[in-house]
């Protein structure tokens, strides 16, 4: 009989160690699910901001081609203070500077664009291409 009470000792002993390590288990799985929660929120809110700032840069170059350039440069100026991984608004506000007569700028943001746009996509390879032609149109100049 001791023998027996010993063995269900064992078996029992065994069984709270498991049940245990299955609760500190289950903690770690919780706070994994916490984590991810926060992650995925910090993800939502980034693309939003992305997004936002995308429809703002787009806006500004309708107010260029519309000629409002001070109002573009104000509103990309935002943009790039609130989002400055945003590098498309530096094409943008090269244009605007140009549209404004001020080369120096222009030529700034249009070489810093050039630095920092890799051209994966149709939409930012065209603008690749209009920033070097702007930057030799520009260097082209008198003056």
């Amino acid at each position: 009989m001791a023998l027996d009470q010993a063995a269900l000792f064992l078996i029992l002993l065994l069984v709270v160690a498991a049940g245990a390590g299955l609760w500190i288990l289950y903690r770690k799985l919780e706070g994994l699910r916490e984590r991810s929660s926060a992650l995925e929120v910090g993800l939502n809110e980034t693309l939003l901001k992305y997004r936002v700032g995308m429809e703002r840069i787009e806006r500004a170059g309708a107010l260029i081609e519309e000629g409002k350039v001070k109002e573009a440069i104000e509103s990309l100026e935002e943009v790039t203070r609130s989002l400055p991984g945003l590098y498309v608004a530096d094409f943008f506000l090269g244009k605007a500077h140009m549209g404004a007569g001020d080369r120096d700028k222009a030529a700034q943001y249009l070489e810093s664009f050039l630095k920092k746009a890799k051209p994966y996509d149709g939409r930012t390879a065209q603008r690749v291409e209009e920033a070097r032609k702007l930057l030799e149109e520009m260097r082209s100049l008198p003056g």
